[in-house]
């Protein structure tokens, strides 16, 4: 008995030893994951494509069998319309860093369908589905999950989501139509978030405020009317903050906050630069962009065009409702305002 004991030690030395040394990983045989297919990378990854599976049932047989190897780099299904669900349980306990679900007709992945990767996965996208129910309650489980990507599905309300590890969330075209005072709270390192084409009309004061890496917002293609104040809020360099396609035409002062990159609100119903709202987010250093907005140009403007400094930082096709462009005003027209 202690011989063995000391037998498996060792094995299991040398087995770390071996993977440390960098010894290519080896696929399954086509014969155990068909339809499925296997191949290694350049980086000597491993990634799965079971995009051709017939059923939740034929998929959950592959990954319930005794595959050689356990631990793959990714899992991608594309264009598959027979996966209507993903079971509890259904990849057994073989675990992935990326899981990609690209164009189908999945509609539920019910509670724990991926728990076997809580400690491995990295990346999740579930894109251009018909995707109404997921288990948004364990994603604080997956303690590497960094990428939560959901676009372009049918989830009608906004998620209540606790995870320390999420950096970027795209919940982007989705009927979400609203987003719940401190719905972000519980995902407080996140990065990046996409929150375009979702339906919503407004933004509650403080939605933003306590994300304190994040850099990269868009709320594009929305039914925003106005801003109120701290609706908006960034604290990180190179603040950007994507606001086209609504039909903003009020906006509080101190409701843009830490945009130090790059606002874009083409696409608007703006009619006044204000000073007191513009001003500041220039002077962080921002970039302006506000085509396609009836912008008067008048005494408004008068501020932005006595400061080439400023002035230099609107970009594009900003132009005022008669067509010039914001650029090629004329300093000298605005003397008496």
């Amino acid at each position: 008995m202690i011989c063995l004991k000391f037998m498996l030690v060792v094995t299991s030395i040398l087995t770390h030893v071996e993977g440390a040394s960098g010894v290519t990983p080896i696929c399954p045989s086509e014969e155990e994951i068909f339809p499925c297919t296997c191949e290694v990378d350049s980086t000597s990854l491993l990634r799965l494509d079971c995009s051709d599976v017939a059923s939740e049932n034929e998929l959950s047989m592959i990954f319930n069998n005794e595959l050689p190897t356990k631990n793959f780099h990714s899992l991608k299904i594309t264009k598959n319309d027979k996966l209507k669900t993903l079971p509890k349980g259904v990849f057994g306990k073989n675990t992935f860093e990326e899981v990609l679900f690209i164009e189908g007709a999945l509609e539920v992945v019910q509670p724990e369908a991926l728990i076997g990767s809580a400690s491995t996965l990295r990346k999740l996208q579930i894109r251009s589905h018909k995707l109404r129910s997921f288990p948004f309650g364990e994603v604080g489980y997956y303690r590497n999950l960094s990428k939560l990507y959901l676009g372009n599905n049918d989830l009608d309300s906004f998620p209540r989501i606790v995870s320390t590890s999420l950096k970027e969330l795209n919940l982007a075209q989705n009927p979400l139509k609203h987003i719940p005072a401190g719905g972000l709270y519980g995902m407080p390192n996140l990065r990046i978030v996409y929150l375009y084409s979702c339906e919503i009309a407004e933004v509650p004061a403080g939605t933003f405020t306590g994300l304190r890496n994040l850099f990269y917002l868009t709320l594009a293609d929305n039914k925003l009317t106005e801003i109120r104040p701290y609706s908006f809020e960034l604290h990180t360099k190179n603040g950007r903050l994507f606001l086209t396609s609504n039909n903003i035409s009020k906006i509080a002062k101190n409701s843009i906050n830490g945009v130090s990159y790059f606002l874009n609100m083409n696409e608007n119903s703006v009619v006044f630069l204000e000073e007191e709202i513009f001003r500041p987010v220039l002077e962080r250093g921002a970039h302006l962009s506000i085509e396609s907005n009836p912008l008067a140009c008048g005494c408004d403007i008068a501020w932005l065009v006595r400061s080439p400094n400023l002035l230099a930082k609107v970009e594009g096709r900003s132009a005022c409702s008669d067509g010039t462009l914001i650029t090629e005003q004329d300093p000298t027209d605005y003397i008496m305002c």
